[in-house]
C-alpha cells in the first residue's frame, strides 16, 4: 500500500468507527483518513455527533475531501440497550455498504463495532484502543481486559499506537501475532517557531485586560507577575483519565512550600467544576488559571516552562509530543505509552501516577533549576524529531493496512 492498494483490490471500501471524535483521536483520524484517501481507498466514517463547532468543522472538512460520514447514536457509558441500538445501527451501515474492512477506535466503538462487523461478516477488522485501561486496579481493569478478550476473536489486526499499548494488549491475553504498532507522530516542525513568542509573551510584562481576553480568553489579568516566574500547565479533556486533579494538588503543595510558579490548564470536560472547586480548596486564586479549549494547541504549549501530564493511562498522547517538539520539558506519569517517549532525566521527568507529592517535587525542581529546564527541553525536542514524526506514523499505518489488504 505504499503508493496504493493492490491491483486485485484497487479501491477498497473502509469504514472507520468511533464514538466521540475529540482531542487526540480526532488528530489520529485526520492522519489516518488522509493516508487511506491518498492510497486510493473509499473512506467512510461512522461516529456519534457532538453538538460543537469543532466536530462540525471536522466533518465538513472530511466530507469535502471525499469521506462519507454516517451519524450513529453511541453513548459513553456501557448501557446494554443503548449499546444494542448502536450495534444494530452499525450493522445496517455495514450491510448496505458491503465494506472490505472496518477499523474501530477506543473501547466503546471497539466493542460494538467489532460485534457488528462479526455479524455482518466483514472480512477484515482493525482495532486501535487509543489507551488501554487494563492496568487499572479493581473492576475497571478487569472490565477493560474482558472487553479486549471479547473483541479479540473478531479482530484481524490490533493496531497499537505505542509499544506500551502493544505490551498491555499482550498481557491482556491478545495473540501477539495479531498486533502491529503504528506509533503516533507529529509533523516536523510541529510548532512554527512560536517558542518564547507563544503564550509566554502574552502573559508577562505590561498587558491590558482587553488584549489578554481577546488573545487567550484569560479571566485574570496576569498569570506571570514577574518575568522570572515559571509557567507550568497542561491541556486536554477534563476527565478521569487525565487526572488533572493531581496537578491541582501538586500546585497547592508547591504554593505551600513557597514556590512562585503559576499554572494554566486548557480544555473542557465533565470534571471542570470539580477541578475549579479543588483549586479553590487549595487556595490557588491568582495562581491557577483555567482556559477554554485552544484552537492552536502547539502554540499554547510552546509558551509553558514545563508540561505536566498526570494521566492514569494513555495510548501515546499528541499533546505530549507537541510540547516536547516545542522544547518544553515534560513532567509525566510513568505509565505505558508515556515512558517510551520520555527518557527520565534526559528528555523530561517521570513520576509515579497518582502521586501529587512526586509531581510537585519534579515541578519544584524545574522551577529552581533553569539549566535543567533548558537541557531537558532540548532533549525533548531531539527525542520527538528522531523517533515520533508523522511521516513514520503514516508509513506504519500503510504497512498495517497493506499487510492485510495487499
Amino acid at each position: 500500500m505504499g503508493a496504493g492498494f493492490s491491483p486485485a483490490n484497487p479501491m477498497p471500501r473502509i469504514l472507520q468507527i468511533a464514538r466521540s471524535v475529540t482531542g487526540g483521536l480526532r488528530r489520529y483520524l485526520e492522519v489516518l483518513l488522509r493516508t487511506l484517501r491518498e492510497s486510493g481507498a473509499e473512506v467512510h466514517l461512522a461516529a456519534s455527533p457532538i453538538p460543537e463547532d469543532r466536530f462540525r468543522t471536522f466533518v465538513r472538512s472530511q466530507e469535502a475531501a471525499g469521506v462519507v460520514f454516517h451519524p450513529i447514536p453511541m453513548s459513553r457509558p456501557f448501557w446494554p440497550w443503548a449499546d444494542l441500538r448502536a450495534t444494530a445501527a452499525i450493522f445496517r451501515i455495514l450491510r448496505a455498504g458491503r465494506f472490505d474492512a472496518v477499523h474501530t477506535h477506543a473501547a466503546k466503538a471497539g466493542l460494538v463495532g467489532r460485534l457488528a462487523s462479526a455479524v455482518a461478516r466483514v472480512p477484515v477488522v482493525f482495532h486501535t484502543p487509543h489507551g488501554l485501561r487494563t492496568n487499572e486496579p479493581g473492576l475497571v481493569g478487569t472490565a477493560a481486559r474482558l472487553i479486549e478478550r471479547i473483541g479479540s476473536p473478531f479482530t484481524t489486526r490490533l493496531v497499537a499506537v505505542s509499544d506500551g499499548e502493544r505490551d498491555l494488549a499482550i498481557r491482556s491475553g491478545i495473540d501477539p501475532r495479531k498486533i502491529l504498532v503504528a506509533r503516533n507522530g507529529i509533523p516536523s516542525p510541529a510548532v512554527a517557531s512560536t517558542g518564547e513568542e507563544g503564550l509566554r509573551s502574552k502573559v508577562q510584562g505590561p498587558t491590558s485586560a482587553e488584549s489578554l481576553t481577546s488573545d487567550l480568553r484569560l479571566s485574570t489579568l496576569d498569570l506571570r507577575p514577574a518575568p522570572s516566574d515559571c509557567l507550568f500547565g497542561s491541556a486536554g479533556r477534563f476527565c478521569r483519565q487525565k487526572s488533572f486533579g493531581r496537578l491541582v494538588e501538586a500546585a497547592g503543595i508547591l504554593s505551600r512550600r513557597g514556590g512562585r510558579a503559576r499554572f494554566v490548564l486548557a480544555g473542557e470536560g465533565p470534571l471542570e467544576s470539580d477541578l475549579r472547586a479543588a483549586a479553590g480548596r487549595e487556595d490557588l486564586a491568582g495562581r491557577f488559571e483555567f482556559l477554554p479549549w485552544q484552537a492552536d494547541v502547539p502554540a499554547f504549549l510552546s509558551g509553558l516552562d514545563a508540561f505536566a501530564l498526570p494521566s492514569r493511562f494513555e495510548g501515546l498522547p499528541f499533546s505530549l509530543l507537541e510540547s516536547m517538539a516545542a522544547g518544553v520539558p515534560p513532567v509525566a506519569s510513568d505509565i505505558p505509552g508515556v515512558s517510551e517517549v520520555v527518557e527520565d532525566g534526559r528528555s523530561g521527568l517521570l513520576v509515579p501516577s497518582q502521586d501529587p507529592a512526586a509531581l510537585a517535587d519534579a515541578l519544584g525542581r524545574l522551577e529552581r533549576e533553569p539549566a535543567l529546564r533548558r537541557s531537558l527541553g532540548e532533549g525533548a525536542r531531539r527525542r520527538v524529531a528522531d523517533w515520533f514524526r508523522e511521516d513514520g506514523m503514516i508509513a506504519d499505518l500503510r504497512r498495517a493496512y497493506s499487510n492485510v489488504l495487499g
